[in-house]
């Protein structure tokens, strides 16, 4: 009798450790997947101002916005299009877009915005809208598109400019929002610099309507500042015989030599 109630004592042991050790393991395999969850979906904390992760942006954007003449209906139109854009946005989530008006010669150029993009709901991924609601996507995209709004704005209220220092203001701009070449070489598709503007080089040091501009015609000043750059060029009816051949070359060669990749030169 004594061995019988032994083993169904042994048979209820048993059987209580393996319960514990299912509770145990569902247990474990929660606790899991919940610190997987918050580390999948935690974001970093953002700046109230700038709306930049706190460690620094992912990348920088520059717009060099060059409205010495003003802007037409069509320019504009495309203008307000590449600021507002959804889809892919100007800059990418987590980078800075920086925005700059060219200033006369020797004048320094104002930086109209510096905000971090925090995306739109319709570039986020799958988990970007698990993590955050459509309504706060908008909140956020809202306050983001007034600040561009800030550059439209500032741009149809720029008076006219009797010079276009170019050259130098884009010296001025990388060297003040981009961090060093070694950075902007090695991941050059984060540093961006935009230039909307006629290309019509006009300062002391070098201008258009003092001397024919050849591909080889040289920039007195440091010009190095790699990542990639694109161009729109604002089309003059007034100076159109100037913006064809020889300063596109010009251009194109400078890029280069400031070691950044020229990856669009389109006409508006």
């Amino acid at each position: 009798m004594s061995r019988t109630r032994s083993r169904r004592s042994q048979g209820r042991g048993s059987s209580f450790s393996l319960g514990q050790i299912l509770v145990w393991s569902l247990a474990l395999i929660i606790s899991v997947g919940g610190i997987a969850s918050y580390v999948l979906f935690k974001q970093e904390p953002l700046d109230k101002q700038t709306m930049c992760p706190r460690s620094g942006p992912g990348g920088v954007t520059i717009v060099l916005l060059d409205v010495s003449d003003p802007l037409s209906i069509a320019q504009e139109a495309k203008l307000t299009r590449l600021l507002e854009s959804k889809n892919p946005p100007i800059v990418p989530k987590g980078h800075r877009l920086d925005v700059y008006l060219l200033p006369e010669f020797k004048e320094k150029a104002e930086r109209i915005i510096s905000i971090c993009s925090p995306g739109s709901f319709e570039s986020a991924s799958n988990v970007e809208k698990l993590n955050k609601n459509q309504k706060r996507f908008s909140i956020e995209w809202g306050k983001f598109l007034t600040q561009v709004n800030t550059v439209k704005l500032r741009a149809n209220a720029q008076q006219e400019n009797q010079t276009s220092p170019i050259s130098e203001t884009i010296d001025f701009v990388t060297s003040s929002s981009f961090p060093n070449h070694t950075i902007t070489t090695s991941a050059a598709d984060n540093y961006k610099l935009i230039i909307v503007s006629d290309m019509l080089q006009n300062s002391s040091a070098l201008s258009v309507f003092n001397e024919e501009i050849k591909p080889d015609s040289d920039i007195k000043h440091g010009f190095f500042f790699g990542g990639t750059t694109y161009v729109y060029q604002l089309l003059s009816e007034r100076y159109k015989e100037r913006q064809i051949g020889n300063l596109i070359l010009f251009w194109e060669q400078s890029i280069n030599k400031a070691g950044s990749q020229l990856m669009l030169w389109e006409k508006w």
